[in-house]
């Protein structure tokens, strides 16, 4: 499955392949980029299904796991956000987190009226 290429230029302008026919650099690209895409696919459904999880759970941990691992707190409005979903989609997704014991709701420092996010430290040390 995939192309072969012979041994020879390797520049901005393609590969040559066994066939003889330069295949373009675009072309090499996009097929790379598709490669990336299915591997990054597969290792999530396995991390997904070792954790099981749905998507947007799975995507929510992910989430929260760079957040922290920038330093930088987590609220539902922040979820909502990156995800593309509504404050109480976030929301839910984030209780069913925290009755599974995935993530823990914290008082914010900064603002007596909102809550922080963030991973359990079981769940972060599995996932960083």
């Amino acid at each position: 499955m995939g192309r072969r290429y012979a041994a020879g230029s390797c520049g901005l302008e393609g590969l040559m392949g066994e066939d003889g026919v330069q295949v373009p650099a675009r072309v090499l690209l996009l097929e790379s980029v598709n490669r990336l895409r299915v591997a990054e696919t597969m290792l999530q459904n396995r991390a997904r299904a070792r954790m099981g999880l749905k998507a947007n759970d799975f995507q929510t941990v992910q989430f929260l796991a760079a957040r922290e691992a920038g330093g930088f707190p987590a609220r539902a409005a922040d979820l909502a956000e990156a995800l593309g979903v509504s404050s109480a989609a976030a929301t839910m997704t984030i209780d069913r987190l925290a009755a599974r014991g995935f993530a823990a709701r914290e008082p914010d420092p900064n603002d007596r009226r909102s809550r922080i996010v963030r991973l359990t430290p079981a769940v972060a040390r599995s996932v960083g």
